[in-house]
Order: C-alpha cells, then structure tokens, then sequence
C-alpha cells in the first residue's frame, strides 16, 4: 500500500468518502470510531494533498463537509489495485474460508466495541 503514497488510515477515510459521499467531519467521525479532532489532523495531510476538499455546509456554514476530489479518486483507484493484491495473497497464504471467518469475526468485535 505505501508505494500508493498514501497510509491504510488515508486509504478508509478516502474509501469510505468515496463510498458514502460527501459527509461531515461529525459524521465521518462517527463511521470511523474517531474522535473529532484526531480525525481533524489525519484530514490536514489528504487535503493538503489535495485528496479531498472541506467546504462549509450550505445549511449550516459551521458544518464542514468532506468530498473526495478527482485526483482523491486517482489515488484511491491506485490504492485499491494494491489493497486487491494483498488481500488475494493473503487469502492464498492463509485461505479463504478462514479469511472469511477472520473478517466475520473482526466486524462482530467491531460492532461489539461500537456499541
């Protein structure tokens, strides 16, 4: 993932805006188990790199709203090819059905500690 030029945390909230659409910093938040201003200072680095643009909400101006850019989309298009590889040597390495049962598992933990 690294030779994408970006890091696993900038390739979810990139994923994850691509996915969902433009969000708001307390939403986007909330999807990744963050606190507000931790996931504030991982935004600085992608939208400096102009992965991403913040605007002001159109409703409310102190909203912050996230999109992922063009070139936020090359990035995460790149990242993905790689993501892909791995995961399809790792499920080679250590198998399919239990690399399903592993991600079955992780995402029961996840909600667990969610909720």
């Amino acid at each position: 993932m690294s030779s994408s030029g970006i890091h696993i945390q900038q390739f979810t909230i990139l994923a994850l805006i691509e996915h969902k659409g433009p969000l708001t910093i307390i939403e986007l938040a909330q999807e990744l188990a963050m606190d507000r201003t931790t996931l504030a200072r991982s935004l600085s680095p992608i939208e400096r790199d102009g992965y991403i643009s913040i605007s002001s909400g159109k409703e409310d101006r102190r909203n912050r709203i996230i999109s992922i850019t063009t070139h936020g989309k090359q990035k995460l298009e790149i990242a993905l090819k790689l993501w892909r590889k791995a995961q399809a040597e790792f499920e080679s390495r250590f198998g399919v059905e239990r690399a399903a049962k592993l991600r079955e598992e992780l995402r029961a933990a996840a909600d667990a500690v969610a909720s």
